[in-house]
């Protein structure tokens, strides 16, 4: 009796091991995916649409995006209006990742006006 409780105890204390070492591997991976894309580095967008004033696309959430953690340019380059959206905030929860709209005041600079429009961004894979 004593060598079943030994060995379920040993077997119960690798499990719950091998699970803190597998939660805290994926919980830095998230995070690390999560992060990835602050610090002027152009966020992948779905979808990029103007409308008057307003930009809108599809971003990867993992549940606490806001249209307030982007930021987007406009400048004229080689005859193009070329678009920018940049990522100010981190996306630190860990919901399953989703695309979500967003939607954000765009003022286009005057020497754009007329230009056909680019966007700088990588294109939104699926997540």
């Amino acid at each position: 009796m004593k060598t079943f409780a030994a060995c379920a105890l040993a077997c119960l204390t690798a499990t719950l091991l091998w699970s803190c070492v597998s939660d805290d591997h994926r919980l830095t991976d998230t995070t690390k995916q999560n992060t990835m894309f602050i610090d002027d580095t152009l966020e992948p967008i779905g979808n990029p649409t103007i409308n008057g004033s307003r930009l809108s696309f599809q971003v990867v959430s993992t549940g606490c995006t806001q249209p307030e953690d982007f930021q987007a340019t406009a400048s004229s380059q080689d005859g193009q209006c070329v678009i920018s959206v940049v990522r100010t905030a981190p996306d630190n929860c860990f919901a399953t990742p989703r695309q979500i709209p967003v939607s954000l005041d765009l003022n286009l600079p005057d020497d754009c006006s007329g230009l056909p429009t680019h966007f700088a961004n990588p294109a939104l894979n699926s997540p």
